[in-house]
């Protein structure tokens, strides 16, 4: 009897393909990319319309960094604001780096939604990545194991991550080079022009509890560049300063740097207050008209 070599390998990796690589490498799906809340009604009361641009720092993780987290501060602000009496709008840009930002106002109106109009309030949460220390990078399947050898050994990331962070400052690389703030400045001259009464905040990079995550001086060089290039496009771009965390982790996940949900609401009573510090809400249109825009202010 003849026996087919091929057979054996061939069935491991059919094996490995459909019991182990979904255990190693695929992660939960992610379903608050793209979340937002529609348009506010103009007219039924103060309103805010916020577009958010940035990445992960949205969730409420849990011990460890999780793609599938539920979604965290942008939920807690939009409860705030509600409890003020303010209806809300959302919408979230995903952008890693500064170079995928919007550089035409064509594309700031595509990935925007035309449809939507123009947000009252644009936050900023970018930079820090560029001073993420990494040794493996940021390839999908490194991600994933990362996430699912995180939430299987539950709490005991927490120590494993103090061993991880004290190696990073010695032995870790940095995948992402920094460019400086060219293409950031080129977003905010378009945006600025595109929605001429929109008010920006460019949000103060987190400093993690750990020393290896990121790279402090590259982290301090981004957050001076972000300082530089509000002071460059006038008032109407603010630096939105970070809340108070302090060093507690009972706020943050194993990494240091991410918050958990208890940090997260932190995070959002900061953001809803910073709105209304600012001035940001707008005033219902049929109360503006009718003259009535005070008594609309004060109530807020």
């Amino acid at each position: 009897m003849k026996v087919d070599a091929r057979r054996g390998p061939q069935l491991a990796k059919q094996l490995f393909k459909k019991y182990l690589s979904p255990w190693l490498w695929v992660r939960d799906r992610d379903r608050w990319m793209a979340w937002s809340v529609p348009p506010p009604d103009r007219d039924a009361g103060p309103t805010v319309d916020i577009l958010r641009i940035g990445t992960c720092e949205d969730r409420a993780m849990p011990n460890n960094h999780q793609v599938g987290a539920p979604l965290g501060f942008p939920r807690f602000m939009l409860e705030d604001l509600a409890a003020q009496g303010i209806e809300a709008g959302y919408q979230n840009m995903w952008v890693w780096l500064f170079e995928e930002l919007p550089q035409t106002e064509r594309e700031l109106l595509k990935r925007r939604r035309k449809n939507r109009g123009a947000p009252d309030f644009v936050f900023m949460q970018i930079g820090p990545i560029y001073a993420g220390r990494h040794y493996l990078g940021g390839h999908v399947r490194v991600i994933g194991l990362r996430e699912n050898l995180g939430k299987r050994i539950g709490k005991l990331i927490f120590p494993i991550w103090r061993v991880i962070a004290k190696s990073q400052r010695i032995a870790a690389f940095k995948t992402i080079d920094y460019a400086g703030s060219e293409a950031l400045d080129t977003f905010l001259e378009v945006a600025l022009k595109a929605w001429p009464e929109t008010v920006f905040a460019l949000y103060e990079p987190t400093s993690p509890i750990l020393e290896g995550p990121l790279n402090r001086r590259k982290l301090d060089a981004v957050t001076a560049e972000l300082h530089a290039a509000a002071a460059r496009h006038g008032d109407r771009v603010h630096v939105m300063p970070r809340p108070d965390l302090g060093l507690d982790w009972r706020l943050r996940i194993s990494n240091s740097l991410n918050t958990n949900e208890a940090g997260a609401r932190i995070v959002g009573r900061h953001f809803a207050d910073y709105i209304l510090e600012q001035g940001l809400v707008r005033q219902p249109q049929r109360a503006a008209d009718s003259g009535t825009s005070e008594q609309v202010t004060s109530a807020v």
